[in-house]
């Protein structure tokens, strides 16, 4: 009885702790990261920014045609310019950030589009106009429509080349066509009011009258209307020059005066683009419209209005237009974000600010729509499309949304298969010993350091390694290695965490090569104008894009070439850091590097030689790059912008910063998407470190929404219900892997070519242990097979294989004299201008990593070498070449992070996935 008490007693303690575990706090506010808020200036160099916005008007190669610099004006009239942080941070790659992409009186014409999406329309608020786009669904190749996509084929393959198959991309984007008008006649003088998470407020003032407020447009996303509210606005529809007349009002005829407070507008079209011919007003208040003969101007309203105004498209046929009818009179002014956690999950809660007396009705986008429906809301399919897919009708003020939250930490704990641990410990081994030794990219040029011959980026991301090796080696039970390997990877880390001695400067005249213009090019500056944590602008290799190749040296070239650029500026150096390019993609391997140290000492109790003050610094300085990439509280922590990158609405990140900012319709993008959740997670793994819960269940939130929405988006699937036709049928049925998400639209190419397996790769890389919990087998599996039958018909690339060189030499000069990258592919673009849509060889390990997530088995047969200076059969590389340079596996992945990804996952195939089809008619 006693033996049974006690039991009882043990399972009701278990019961306690996990209930409490599980218990999920409410509405949990997010505070700094940093609770001290400490001035990011106490480390590194704090300055003006002066990388000026109009930098596109400065030629450069490639030369970016653009109208001129972005409305900085316009974003002043938000956030007052002024010093951070006695002026609040400015965000750089929001969804909103076209609202200052051009000025207020600059129309969309050509590229000067200044137009925000928040779906299912494009938006271009001006002076005294709303401009509105309905881009649908593109269900053609014809480049008349709002929305157009296709399929890129590669050229024609020169003579005596390897013939390609089947090699393509495909590319969604939209045409430069506006729809519909809301003129605001008397609004001639907008401002931004306020810009949410969800949504932006735009006033339209009257400068004649006081600057009086006349209308209120309110954009939140998913709203199936155009809501301006208005206080005697002068109200007209349509634009001459903007948008097609509109050349019906309720069926009827022109030239009389039509009263009512619903409207059918039949808008001219043509046959093009059929889904936005048809729009209706919606008005709270009874109103006179002036329809003229003929019917090929704006409508007038006869009087001055005050009331609600709606605008919507009816979609193809008019068939929402019961729903449209039976939803007017409701609407969003903005919306609350709110987050509800517990160990295991977190619910992520809209909360609409709801206007109106009946229900309101918003639209959901494919992710949203199966969480929705998972959480038991109440949706409808509806027939609008936007860039991301089709649309669902969701009912009620309140969306929850619930997510998996991982707990897989940094992997140091995992389970090792008994069967993999001792070749694990060789591949350990092996890049240990190519590591210990040396910083990343150091001798790149013969007789520099790693931090000046590669930009930040490569050089942070090839240091991950270290750490991932490091804690691979801990979980084997080498501690002895993994300690060394963190001090040095916390060596080379210090270029990078160290106060820089000087602003950036330009190298000097005259340029003549690249290596006299090494310098150290680890610098990280605080930027006083932006708010934010940026790397310089003046690049060591930029004389290497602009040499004057005229007599007379550099000045002999302005005007006749693309080498204006006299001073080493180099727009995109370190990706366009400087500008808010990628923050979260690079700073995310700083922060985990970082955090993996702090839990190595202070968690596990490993001397790393960190002192007292070091660890404080260290710690605040992994903290600073978490806050910039990912600061919660921008009223509580003035230094950085909210959630730099966080599209909330969409789930995912944009990388692109203030660069074009609406210069260019392409206005967001986001490749790296496996870069993006490793930012995330790195954050969680501070948290982690830090013993921070705040910091920890932030990073765990912003890992799950990015990576079910990178799932959702970039990994295609035409055998998974819910991804089947998304983004739209030709896309679907063409490929696996998404790898750029636009703003506006999709490429299947990437940034360095549309290979197969680049194209899967840069969704999905790096490879972490939270890898296990959000890459999808059955995904997986697909993406397997599609790239499998891509190489087997393409081949892989033509490269230096040095005991087949004279059977197998490098296309046209190169076959006789290219001998710089033994083991690797021949020069593109060169003899062989196709290479880069074949399958490169050190991009194979990358391969085996979705085979592991379904048959971890096999890709270990796959992954192995008998000598790692010899290629196999699954292999087309060595893991080392003959100077012990790693040519087997590109950068992104190390045969001891591949190994012990195999190592640590589960057995079993993936579950089949069910299937159904919706296609539109």
């Amino acid at each position: 009885q006693f033996l049974y008490f006690i039991a009882m007693r043990l399972v009701l303690l278990f019961l306690c702790i996990a209930g409490a575990l599980a218990t999920m706090r409410q509405n949990v506010k997010f505070g700094p990261l940093d609770p001290n808020v400490t001035d990011p200036a106490d480390f590194w160099m704090p300055l003006w920014n002066n990388v000026p916005q109009d930098y596109c008007t400065t030629p450069r190669y490639p030369v970016v045609p653009t109208p001129g610099p972005i409305a900085m004006d316009v974003l002043h009239q938000l956030i007052p310019n002024g010093t951070v942080p006695n002026a609040s941070a400015k965000p750089t790659n929001n969804w909103q950030k076209n609202l200052w992409g051009f000025g207020w009186d600059e129309f969309p014409v050509g590229d000067q589009w200044g137009a925000i999406y928040p779906y299912p329309y494009v938006v271009s608020p001006k002076s005294g106009a709303v401009i509105v786009m309905y881009p649908g669904m593109p269900i053609d190749l014809n480049e008349d429509r709002a929305m157009i996509q296709g399929i890129v084929y590669p050229d024609p393959v020169p003579n005596g080349n390897p013939a390609i198959h089947n090699a393509s991309y495909p590319y969604m984007t939209m045409a430069g066509s506006f729809d519909m008008v809301l003129q605001i006649r008397n609004g001639m003088n907008p401002i931004i009011r306020n810009m949410s998470d969800l949504g932006a407020t735009i006033d339209y003032r009257d400068a004649h009258h006081g600057n009086r407020t006349v209308a209120t447009l309110y954009l939140v996303k998913g709203s199936p209307f155009i809501n301006v509210e208005c206080f005697d606005a002068e109200l007209a529809l349509g634009m001459d020059g903007i948008a097609p007349p509109i050349i019906s009002v309720d069926n009827l005829p022109p030239g009389q005066i039509v009263h009512g407070t619903a409207f059918n507008l039949t808008s001219a079209q043509g046959p093009q683009h059929l889904e936005a011919t048809t729009w209706h007003a919606f008005f709270s208040q009874t109103v006179a419209l002036n329809y003229a003969s003929p019917p090929n101007g704006p409508i007038n309203l006869t009087a001055p209005y005050t009331g609600l105004v709606q605008i919507a498209v009816g979609e193809l046929n008019d068939v929402e237009a019961g729903f449209l009818f039976n939803a007017r009179g409701n609407y969003a002014r903005d919306a609350a974000v709110e987050y509800d956690v517990n160990s295991t999950n977190a619910v992520v809660r809209f909360r609409f600010d709801h206007v109106g007396d009946g229900e309101l009705k918003m639209l959901s986008i494919p992710h949203q729509t199966k969480l929705l429906n998972e959480s038991g809301h109440t949706l409808a399919r509806t027939a609008y499309w936007c860039v991301k897919g089709n649309m669902s009708a969701v009912s009620g003020t309140v969306w929850n949304m619930t997510y998996n939250l991982t707990s897989v930490g940094f992997g140091d704990k995992a389970h090792i298969d008994p069967k993999m641990r001792e070749g694990l410990l060789r591949a350990a081994k092996v890049d240990y010993d190519l590591r210990i030794e040396r910083c990343p990219a150091d001798d790149d040029t013969p007789g520099y350091p790693g931090y000046m011959n590669v930009e930040l980026y490569a050089y942070v991301r090839d240091l991950a390694s270290y750490t991932d090796i490091a804690i691979a080696l801990e979980a084997l039970g080498e501690r002895a290695m993994a300690q060394n390997l963190t001090k040095k990877m916390l060596s080379c880390m210090a270029p990078v965490l160290r106060r820089p001695k000087k602003a950036p400067e330009p190298c000097p005249l005259p340029i003549n090569n690249t290596v006299q213009c090494v310098r150290d090019m680890m610098d990280v500056y605080f930027d006083l104008q932006w708010g934010g944590l940026v790397t310089g602008w003046y690049d060591r290799f930029a004389p290497h894009w602009c040499q004057c190749d005229l007599p007379g040296g550099p000045g002999a070239c302005i005007g006749h070439n693309y080498c204006d650029n006299l001073h080493g500026w180099d727009a995109f150096s370190n990706y366009g850091n400087a500008f808010y390019n990628d923050h979260h993609l690079q700073y995310g391997y700083i922060v985990r590097s970082l955090a993996w140290a702090l839990y190595f000492q202070e968690h596990k109790g490993v001397d790393l030689n960190m002192t007292k003050p070091e660890v404080h610094n260290v710690t605040k300085q992994a903290l600073a790059f978490a806050r910039d990439i990912a600061n919660p509280n921008a009223t509580s922590d003035k230094f950085f912008t909210n959630m730099r990158h966080k599209d909330v609405y969409d789930g995912h990140s944009w990388a692109e910063g203030y660069d074009y900012s609406g210069r260019i319709v392409t206005w967001l993008n986001q490749q790296s998407g496996g870069e993006a959740v490793n930012s995330y997670y790195a954050v969680y793994l501070l948290g982690l470190a830090l013993n921070d819960t705040n910091v920890e269940d932030w990073g765990r939130i912003n890992a799950a929404t990015e990576s079910y929405s990178i799932n959702m988006y970039q990994h295609l699937s035409n055998q998974t219900a819910d991804k089947i036709d998304q983004p739209t049928e030709i896309i679907d049925q063409w490929g696996k892997c998404l790898p750029i998400l636009f703003g506006n639209g999709a490429s299947g190419a990437t940034y360095y070519g549309p290979n197969p397996i680049f194209q899967c790769g840069i969704t999905f890389l790096p490879v972490t242990p939270f890898s296990h919990d959000w890459m999808e087998p059955a995904w997986a599996k697909e993406a397997y097979d599609w790239i499998q039958w891509h190489n087997q018909r393409l081949g892989e690339c033509v490269f230096f294989d040095p005991r087949t060189m004279s059977k197998n030499p490098c296309p046209g000069q190169y076959g006789t004299n290219w001998t710089g990258n033994e083991w690797g592919c021949c020069p593109t673009n060169d003899g062989f201008p196709d290479n880069q849509w074949r399958a490169w060889p050190d991009w194979y390990p990358t391969l085996y990593m979705l085979l592991a997530t379904y048959n971890r088995e096999q890709a270990w047969d796959f992954l192995q070498y008998r000598n790692i200076s010899q290629p196999t059969e699954h292999l087309p590389l060595p893991y080392v070449n003959s100077a012990g340079k790693v040519v087997g596996y590109h950068r992104t992945l190390t045969m001891t992070t591949a190994f012990f990804y195999v190592a640590t996952g589960a057995s079993g195939a993936p579950t089949p996935a069910p299937h159904g089809h919706f296609h539109r008619h």
